[in-house]
């Protein structure tokens, strides 16, 4: 059984539409993974200010011998 050129070009282009949504899916993906990195690395850095002062509100109350 012979396939067709035309019926080639049609799976062809089937194949490179599924592509193409898969590169779709992984850059939506990406991006969401990014954004969440990036809300990572602000939550940390208010987490680290916030370990600092809480130090300093701790030194105040120590007791030197």
């Amino acid at each position: 059984m012979r396939i067709s050129l035309k019926a080639k070009m049609l799976c062809g282009f089937s194949l490179a539409e599924q592509s193409a949504a898969g590169i779709e899916q992984t850059s939506a993906a990406s991006e969401q993974t990014n954004s969440s990195i990036e809300d990572i690395s602000v939550n940390s850095m208010k987490l680290a200010n916030l370990s600092e002062e809480l130090n300093g509100f701790v030194q105040q109350f120590k007791l030197s011998n």
